[in-house]
C-alpha cells in the first residue's frame, strides 16, 4: 500500500510494478495501489501463495524485489538495514561503552561524558577533567561501574553516584600505552598500543598484576592487537592487524581461552580499512566493525563469518550492546540504536 505519495512517485512505482509483472507474471497477480491510513508508504504484493510480502519505501529499507545473495542473513544483519529505533546527535568522537541500562559516550570537544538510555534519550552529562581521549569503555557487572581506559590510566565511573575513581595501581609497563580493555567477574585484560602487542591480566578484587603475555604468544612480529573482548563463556576474542605490508593490511579474528591458547582463527578478507572495534552478542556470536569501509562483520561461535553488512552511511566509529536487546553504533556525530531479539533466533536454530 502506498499513501501520502505524490503523483510522480506513484508513476515511478507503477513503472516498477509493470516491469515486475512482466518478469514474474506466472507467479504474481493482483498487484495494485490503494490508499491506507498508515503514514508510511508501503507496497503490497499479492501472490498466488497465501503469504503476503510488504516492502517499505523507507530510505533505511532499500529492499530489492529479487532476493540478492548479498542480503543480510542473520537477525542482526536484517535489523541493521531497517530504520534504527532511534538516532541521537552526539559529539564527534568514538569512545562508547554500555551497561545493562545505559550507554556512556565521550564527547571530546565538549569535555563531557554523557549517559543515554536504551531508547536513545540523552541523560546526564559530566565534565571530563582529563584532557585526553578515552581508549576504551567497558562495564563491570560485579562492581556496577564503567571501566574507562586512558593511555596510561584506568578510571572507574559510577553512574549512580556519578563519581570517578582513578586506580593508581594500574599503570603501563615501561613507556608503553594502553589500547583496549575487557573485564568479566574478577578478571581485567588490558592490551597495549604497539607492534607485538602485550596483554596483561589484572585481578580486580585486589588490583594486583597476575600475568603478562608477549609476542609471539599474543601476535607475531609486525602485528598488533586492535581490539580485545571477553564473552560470557570466558572466551577472549582478538582482532589482529598485520603490518608486514602497510599498503595491504591483513586482519584476522582469533578466539582464545583465558590462558591465551588459540581456539579458533580466521582471516578477515577486506580490501582496506581497519577492524578496531567489536562486541560479543547474546547469542554467542560476535559483531566486528571495519571502521573505514562502513562494514559490520558477524561471526559465529567458531569465528566463522556468517554475515557482512555494508548499508551504513558514513564511517563507523564504535559498537556496543546495552543489556541483551539494544545494539548501538556510533557514526559521525550520531548514535544509532537498534532493538534486536537475539534469543528468538537462537531458539529456532
Amino acid at each position: 500500500m502506498i499513501t501520502n505519495s505524490r503523483s510522480t512517485n506513484q508513476h515511478a512505482q507503477l513503472v516498477r510494478l509493470e516491469k515486475l509483472q512482466n518478469e514474474y507474471g506466472h507467479s504474481l497477480e493482483n498487484i495494485h495501489i490503494v490508499q491506507h491510513s498508515d503514514r508510511r508508504r508501503m507496497l503490497e504484493i499479492e501472490t498466488t501463495s497465501p503469504i503476503k510480502e510488504s516492502f517499505s519505501s523507507d530510505p533505511w529499507k532499500e529492499v530489492s524485489f529479487i532476493c540478492s545473495p548479498d542480503m543480510p542473513k542473520t537477525r542482526l544483519g536484517k535489523r541493521f538495514i531497517e530504520k534504527p529505533l532511534a538516532e541521537t546527535s552526539v559529539g564527534n568522537y568514538w569512545a562508547i561503552g554500555a551497561s545493562d541500562e545505559y550507554l556512556l559516550a565521550q564527547e571530546y570537544e565538549n569535555k563531557q561524558l554523557t549517559l543515554f538510555d536504551r531508547h536513545g534519550k540523552r541523560g546526564i552529562s559530566m565534565t571530563w577533567h582529563y584532557d585526553v581521549v578515552i581508549r576504551d569503555i567497558q562495564w563491570n557487572h560485579d562492581l556496577r561501574q564503567f571501566f574507562i581506559l586512558l593511555d596510561r590510566k584506568l578510571i572507574l565511573f559510577d553512574p549512580v553516584t556519578r563519581l570517578f575513581q582513578e586506580i593508581t595501581r594500574i599503570t603501563p609497563y615501561q613507556s608503553n600505552t594502553f589500547r583496549r580493555c575487557t573485564c568479566r567477574n574478577d578478571r581485567l585484560f588490558i592490551s597495549y598500543w604497539c607492534q607485538e602487542s602485550a596483554i596483561e591480566l589484572i585481578q580486580i578484587s585486589s588490583w594486583s598484576f597476575q600475568q603478562r603475555w608477549s609476542s609471539p604468544m599474543t601476535c607475531r612480529a609486525n602485528e598488533f592487537i586492535t581490539c580485545i573482548r571477553l564473552n560470557s563463556k570466558n572466551q577472549l576474542a582478538l582482532s589482529i592487524q598485520d603490518e608486514n605490508n602497510p599498503l595491504n593490511r591483513q586482519f584476522r579474528f582469533e578466539l582464545r581461552d583465558l590462558t591465551l591458547n588459540t581456539l579458533h582463527t580466521i582471516s578477515l578478507d577486506t580490501d582496506s580499512g581497519i577492524f578496531s572495534r567489536m562486541t560479543p552478542l547474546p547469542d554467542g556470536c560476535w559483531a566486528l566493525l571495519n571502521v573505514d569501509n562502513n562494514l559490520v562483520f558477524i561471526l559465529d561461535e567458531q569465528g566463522v563469518v556468517i554475515d557482512k553488512i555494508d548499508r551504513f552511511p558514513g564511517p563507523l566509529y564504535n559498537i556496543a550492546l546495552i543489556g541483551e536487546h539494544t545494539i548501538v553504533i556510533r557514526t559521525v556525530k550520531k548514535l544509532l540504536f537498534y532493538d534486536v531479539e537475539f534469543g528468538e533466533e537462537r531458539q529456532r536454530q
